[in-house]
């Protein structure tokens, strides 16, 4: 089925293309059905590449869809520090998206370097025909 909206390319597999019409529904037109918030980030959570487009103007909204999901998800748990938020609205000229180039992704890849060491470290370490002492030490490890 085409949409006739032009699909950047996904890494994997295709874009799913949701419509947002004008009263705010949105269509997943592969699907042909409805869908909420919440099913778009379940989608995103399982890999599937959205893109959010205007029905009327073709517009993409993906950034502006995904930005009112974490907000949504953000009401509901509290999570993000209101330090970070503060600093995001006084940081208006910058957009989020270099906010978090600059402030959040080093820190996610530091995390993930810390992560690949240590399981690099339990490779080495810990006997592989010991599966339940290899679980037991890899979560002791990730409670630290």
């Amino acid at each position: 089925m085409d949409s006739g909206i032009p699909q950047p390319p996904s890494p994997g597999g295709s874009t799913k293309i949701i419509k947002r019409y004008a009263n705010r529904k949105l269509y997943d037109t592969g699907e042909s059905r409805y869908v909420t918030l919440e099913g778009i980030a379940e989608m995103v959570k399982r890999g599937i590449e959205v893109r959010i487009v205007d029905n009327r103007s073709k517009g993409d909204l993906t950034s502006a869809t995904l930005a009112q999901i974490i907000l949504e998800e953000e009401k509901k748990r509290g999570r993000m520090p209101l330090e970070v938020l503060r600093d995001i609205i006084r940081n208006g000229g910058e957009s989020i998206g270099g906010f978090i180039r600059r402030e959040v992704q080093p820190r996610m890849i530091s995390l993930r370097e810390e992560a690949e060491a240590g399981f690099e470290m339990l490779r080495r370490d810990v006997p592989v025909d010991k599966p339940r002492e290899l679980l037991g030490a890899l979560q002791a490890m990730l409670q630290e």
